[in-house]
């Protein structure tokens, strides 16, 4: 089966956090040199 609309609007947030495309306001990523 396929991810329900919620799972993938979660999926999308955090990628989206991962990759800079949204503020991470909650300090989640930490940048690994």
């Amino acid at each position: 089966g396929e991810a329900g609309p919620v799972c993938v609007k979660l999926y999308n947030k955090l990628r989206a956090i991962q990759y800079g495309d949204e503020p991470d306001t909650h300090n989640w990523v930490t940048i690994v040199e």
